[in-house]
């Protein structure tokens, strides 16, 4: 198929959407797919050969020719017979090239009633090998196929797909039909616009689970869920539920495709669907001493005391699949509740049939563990510990949802890795787990930056490895995508474990050399020690578990601030992030201890306490403070025990005492409640008092009677406090003479006097001064003069 050819059909569809429903947001996809062509057309290496009996087994063809990249072919076929059961037919399979294909290596599951082939080509073979297929059957009929498999090593993605995200309400013909009408009346060729089957454009499906009936039955549970229509989440679904993966013909060269399908109107974006791979190194199943350093150095052990151990707390691990029966994991495996085993029934109409123990996007059917990287993962997340078993995980009573998107030979794709992502955060997960990556820049891949933003915006923690090729991290994705937290790995010397990617796009760090874990090879369930980051993002992982359990009302920026906060800096942040994680310090999170307290007098009656603003993993809501008069702090200035000084970092302290020592230590607390410890305790003097009251105002003099007058004047202010009022009488306003007894009468704290055994019918004169407990005087008042009656 041409790329003219290739336009002209995502034209057609795009036209005939455009005419049906311009106001549509969705994406109605037309399943653009090749006749099954059946091993009688005489297919080149198709053809079905009865070797016995009138009555022998069918096979459904296979594709004459498969590419493995970077790992596990997978080819589908039925089997049947007109006179044995499906159970009784027995399925052969052979290599004609070892080199290539090792039939050791190949693994035959039957899923509902489908033979299902993985073929794992031997590491870093390239070459081609024909496989035989054969069937028999109890009455010794026997029929075989054979197909060609590619071994390709190194691509860095899938041939012949891409990724295609339309603009929002573009809606694509949702059946042949309906694309052949619409290229009618465009007047083009319908033969040519459907040219499929024999080259070009083979497939076009929605991203999103696969079908458009699990995507139309998501969008309309979407539409009941509250959670969908938060910030972040609708647009993020949207994106997502726009974006299809077309497969062209494997030789199609899928670079001009891209090029050409960006130019296109409608077209939002087209990405290839990368390859990914999981970040390890060899593992050696050789018990070491100190197997379990990894937990001893983040000090998991002392996060258990009086704390939950990540009780209930979802993980999913989205790696090569775990071995759910390995019986140091089987506890703690999630269980889809809305599943019923074994009844064949997609019963949560998630689009998944009997996913009771996660999935497998490889092969989307039930998950299973055939590479031990998962395994190795989820054991240092949440093995059991009390088991009597070989290990404990971080988190050792969280729950692992196994989610499959890589191969037994460790390689995923783009595709797989979404579906797996959006699958984890639909079911709840709290922490997702990616110990796996490709060089990209998360920019580059929307579709990836998208799943990643719709389970953060369902409160999902994000944790990824940072890569193994001591480069910098920030090349590499997804550990490099927003808000995703991106591991270093780390040796037992706290130094960069050598391989470790490293830069400014790091986080935090955590072991990731010699980690011993749960495994499952051919021999059965055991345990080995793994080298990568794949290995330091696990510990991070359960860490979380672990953090979201003892403060389960923490919001996903709260739990990263608390795991990063709460890590030991070990040097450079260009190769540990904030550092080496703690988890003793991380479930204890509480904020930093004020620095550098100060107090200074201001005066006779008030001092400043001035401090620096501390840290927390949450945020600082405000500061305590306690002031007394001893160093002990047995009693309390009035007000001051535990003073709630609010967001700030300066106090006053007023209503003191001149010339009087006083104590002052601050405390931090955070929006849950929690507590630093408390400041060094800083102290001072209040200064001497020297300032005079203020000069006593309003003062009144009023007759009662031929020998009473009354007094009044409105009360001073004072540095300190007023301690009373001094009054002068006289007959002469120039008082050289008083009245007896009110010569600087002290009358105490009072604003009113009631002058006595005055003579009638005669003028008097009166003056009043404020003191205060210094001895400071104010000047006299006004004077005021009133006559007796």
């Amino acid at each position: 198929m041409t790329l003219r050819d290739i336009r002209l059909i995502l034209a057609v569809a795009i036209s005939a959407s455009m005419m049906a429903n311009q106001t549509s947001a969705g994406f109605d996809v037309g399943i653009l797919r090749a006749a099954n062509r059946s091993a009688q057309e005489n297919e080149p290496g198709g053809e079905t050969s009865p070797l016995a009996g009138n009555n022998a087994p069918t096979i459904s063809a296979i594709a004459n020719r498969v590419i493995a990249v970077n790992g596990a072919a997978i080819a589908t076929f039925v089997v049947a017979d007109k006179e044995t059961p499906g159970d009784g037919l027995k399925v052969e399979v052979a290599s004609d090239n070892p080199a290539v294909v090792d039939t050791q290596r190949l693994t035959l599951e039957k899923q509902g009633g489908k033979q299902t082939l993985t073929v794992v080509p031997v590491p870093e073979a390239e070459g081609t090998a024909t496989i035989t297929v054969t069937v028999s059957d109890m009455d010794g009929g026997r029929t075989s196929t054979q197909f060609a498999l590619t071994a390709t090593e190194n691509l860095p993605y899938v041939p012949g797909e891409l990724l295609v995200r339309v603009r929002p309400g573009v809606k694509a013909a949702g059946m042949l039909r309906e694309a052949k009408a619409a290229g009618a009346r465009s007047g083009a060729s319908a033969a040519a616009a459907m040219a499929v089957g024999g080259g070009g454009l083979k497939e076009i499906r929605p991203l999103l689970m696969g079908s458009l009936e699990n995507v139309g039955a998501h969008a309309a549970a979407a539409e009941g869920d509250p959670t969908e229509r938060e910030e972040g989440a609708a647009e993020s679904l949207d994106n997502l539920m726009r974006t299809h993966v077309l497969t062209f013909d494997s030789r199609e060269d899928v670079q001009d495709l891209l090029e050409m399908l960006q130019r296109e109107e409608g077209v939002e974006s087209v990405e290839l669907n990368d390859v990914y791979r999981l970040d390890y190194t060899a593992n050696d199943p050789i018990y070491v001493d100190g197997y379990l350093w990894g937990l001893e150095k983040i000090r998991a052990g002392r996060a258990w005391d009086n704390s939950p151990r990540g009780d209930g707390v979802v993980v999913a691990v989205i790696d090569s699949g775990v071995a759910i029966n390995h019986p140091d994991l089987t506890p703690n495996m999630w269980k889809n509740s809305g599943e019923i085993r074994g009844n064949r029934v997609d019963d949560d109409k998630n689009g998944y049939v009997d996913d009771v123990d996660g999935w497998d996007f490889i092969l989307n059917a039930k998950t299973w563990n055939g590479h031990g990287h998962g395994t190795h993962v989820a054991g240092t997340i949440a093995a059991v510990g009390n088991n009597r078993e070989g290990v404990i995980g971080v988190a050792p009573k969280a729950k692992i949802m196994p989610l499959k998107v890589f191969s037994d030979a460790g390689v995923s794709n783009l595709a797989s890795s979404v579906n797996a992502i959006y699958y984890a955060a639909k079911k709840g997960a709290k922490v997702i787990n990616l110990s796996w990556g490709a060089y990209k820049t998360c920019d580059e891949r929307p579709t990836l930056r998208d799943a990643i933003a719709y389970a953060q915006s369902r409160r999902a923690v994000v944790i990824a490895a940072a890569g193994n090729d001591n480069k910098d991290a920030g090349t590499h994705s997804p550990s490099n995508c927003p808000n995703v937290v991106s591991v270093a790995a780390t040796d037992k010397d706290d130094k960069k474990w050598v391989n470790s990617n490293g830069g400014a796009d790091i986080d935090v760090s955590a072991p990731g050399s010699g980690i011993y874990s749960t495994y499952v090879d051919r021999g059965g369930y055991i345990y080995a020690s793994m080298n990568g980051t794949s290995m330091a993002a696990p510990h991070v992982s359960g860490l979380v578990a672990l953090i979201a359990s003892k403060f389960p009302n923490y919001t996903t920026s709260q739990i990263i601030s608390t795991l990063e906060n709460s890590s030991d800096d070990i040097g450079d942040e260009n190769k540990f992030g904030h550092g080496r994680i703690n988890a003793e310090k991380a479930v204890n999170a509480k904020p930093s201890v004020p620095a550098n307290p100060k107090l200074k007098d201001l005066s006779a009656t008030r001092l400043k306490l001035t401090w620096s603003a501390s840290s927390d993993d949450v945020e600082v809501k405000g500061y305590y403070v306690d002031v007394s008069k001893n160093s002990s702090f047995s009693s309390f200035v009035s007000g001051y025990q535990k003073r709630n000084a609010g967001k700030v970092t300066t106090l006053t302290i007023t209503e003191l005492q001149p010339q009087t020592k006083y104590y002052a230590r601050v405390r931090a607390y955070d929006g849950l409640g929690k507590m630093s410890d408390q400041s060094d305790v800083v102290s001072d003097k209040t200064l001497a008092d020297t300032t005079d009251p203020s000069v006593p105002a309003n003062v009144k003099l009023k007759a009662n009677s031929s020998s009473k007058l009354t007094l009044s004047w409105s009360a001073s202010s004072d540095d300190v406090a007023v301690e009373g009022y001094y009054v002068d009488v006289s007959k002469s306003n120039t008082f050289r003479t008083f009245v007896s007894g009110h010569n600087g009468k002290d009358v105490g704290n009072v604003t009113t006097l009631e002058l006595k055994s005055l003579q009638a019918n005669t003028r008097y004169y009166a003056r009043v001064r404020a003191y205060d407990a210094a001895g400071n005087i104010s000047s006299s008042s006004a004077t005021v003069f009133e006559e007796t009656k």
